[in-house]
């Protein structure tokens, strides 16, 4: 097994900081801060010189490039503030004359050591569990689990291989330290599995009738067959319309309301709602396209309009859009319409004068009988109809009409 680091532990004459405390005080015409961090700091100056005059030690050989780097600070020390959060190191201000501030550091390494390698066991851990997970989930075809698992297993990777140089430092280190792990072979083998995946869905393009959910399955097999509980996501552009898993059969049934309702051919993306990266390895990360048209239901009426061309006009366009299409098919309802607009104020905008009306228009015939009304602003009244009529709501009307 490669792995990207392999932290080689070769002790040359190693001597243990164990049982020793060590101190240091420092003086600061600043602040007593800058007395406690020098302190502090002159803690590791000790730790440093004295691991680079007697041992070679936390050798570590990078394979991508075999360069050999040596531990040159003991930054959990050297970055610490007053706040005091390394474990076993405390700091004691001390008198001064009054010009200056004085502290005295001192570090338990035993309790130091102790932590570090506290940490690290459980980091062990934590990883072999995410192991164990990950097998399992990949064993029983819970392939989002299972990259979930790893993902967070790779994570701890390197925060043991930092505890493991900090440990090096101080601390003699030997084969217990090292960490082995199976990580990159469960990678490979959710990669190899996700390659077998296949992904199917409806072929032909869906006809969907204007106000009704747009409806289909997926179904999703693997090399041994059905796969249950695999997530699916369904994307439009930008927006996530569902996610589902599949159930006992490998199948995922959407039903999605929202959609775009856009005349002509429109089209859902299904992928995998897994991390890209698995994917892009399984060479699965294209998206399944579902293919669908919206039927536009026409509601045909006889409109009788006697008032303003203009407002005929603009009301004929309004109601279209609606898919209300007034004509002169034979069978189709006669509706009478008619509008009242109430001037109600005029609003000078810089050079011209703009007027607000109260619009309110009424549909009268055999089983109609709707009105509504909204407010219009314009140069004149005819264009203050027209512009109140964009703000109608006709979702009763459609009712009335019985429109398909």
């Amino acid at each position: 097994m490669r792995l990207s680091v392999i932290l080689l532990c070769l002790i040359i004459a190693i001597p243990s900081f164990a049982g020793k405390v060590i101190t240091y005080t420092a003086t600061s015409k600043v602040s007593q801060e800058d007395a406690n961090n020098m302190a502090m700091a002159g803690v590791a100056k000790q730790i440093v010189s004295q691991v680079s005059t007697d041992q070679t030690l936390g050798k570590s050989e990078t394979i991508k490039d075999g360069n050999t780097n040596f531990v040159e600070t003991f930054s959990d020390i050297t970055n610490v503030t007053s706040d005091l959060k390394l474990k076993g190191i405390t700091v004691v201000p001390a008198k001064t004359d009054g010009k200056s501030f004085k502290a005295t550091a001192t570090l338990d390494m035993d309790e130091l050591t102790a932590d570090i390698q506290f940490q690290m066991k459980g980091i062990k851990q934590e990883i072999a569990h995410r192991e164990t997970a990950a097998a399992n989930a990949i064993k029983n075809h819970l392939y989002s689990d299972a990259a979930a698992e790893i993902l967070t297993a790779e994570g701890l990777v390197p925060q043991y291989e930092k505890l493991v140089q900090k440990l090096g430092t101080i601390y003699p280190i030997n084969e217990s330290h090292r960490l082995t792990h199976n990580i990159p072979e469960l990678h490979k083998n959710l990669v190899d599995k996700l390659s077998t995946i296949k992904i199917t869905g409806p072929a032909a393009v869906i006809t969907l009738k204007s106000d009704a959910p747009l409806e289909w399955n997926i179904q999703v097999v693997d090399n041994e067959g059905l796969v249950a509980k695999f997530p699916l996501v369904a994307n439009q552009g930008r927006n996530t319309l569902a996610q589902k898993r599949t159930d006992a059969n490998g199948i995922a049934q959407f039903s999605v309301a929202k959609t775009d309702r856009s005349q002509g051919k429109n089209s859902i993306n299904i992928i995998p709602d897994i991390p890209l990266g698995f994917l892009k390895e399984a060479g699965i990360g294209e998206a399944l396209t579902i293919s669908y048209t919206v039927e536009v239901s026409k509601c045909n009426i006889q409109l009788e309009c006697t008032q303003s061309k203009s407002f005929c006009s603009a009301l004929k366009n309004i109601l279209q859009k609606k898919n209300i299409f007034a004509g002169n098919e034979a069978g189709a309802p006669r509706v009478q319409a008619q509008y009242t607009a109430t001037e109600k104020n005029t609003l000078n905008v810089g050079s011209s004068t703009m007027k607000s009306y109260n619009v309110e228009v009424s549909f009268q015939g055999a089983s109609i009988d709707f009105t509504t009304s909204a407010k219009g602003v314009g140069n004149d009244e005819s264009s203050a109809v027209a512009a109140s009529l964009k703000q109608m709501k006709l979702d009763a009307l459609q009712s009335q009409l019985k429109c398909p």
